[in-house]
């Protein structure tokens, strides 16, 4: 059994738009869509994201929310300090 997350990563069918691209190049978002369904299969191709501290991710703002999460600062007891 797959979870929800995995089965939208697996089965992303999805039409082309006018971002798709065959092979993505520099700033042009890497994720793959073509599912078993799909006889072919596309990159994305929207830019790419920017994270907080200046770096590029592979991934479009959405595509890189989908596969990373952000870490939590951990809050710091008054007594740790």
């Amino acid at each position: 059994m797959l979870n929800s997350k995995l089965k939208a990563i697996i089965y992303n069918v999805q039409a082309r738009d006018e971002y798709s691209v065959d092979l993505p190049g520099y700033n042009q978002c890497q994720w793959v869509y073509g599912g078993p369904e799909q006889a072919d299969h596309f990159h994305c191709g929207h830019p790419v994201y920017t994270k907080h501290n200046g770096m590029k991710s592979v991934y479009c703002a959405e595509h890189h929310a989908l596969c990373y999460k952000t870490k939590r600062k951990k809050k710091v007891s008054a007594e740790c300090r």
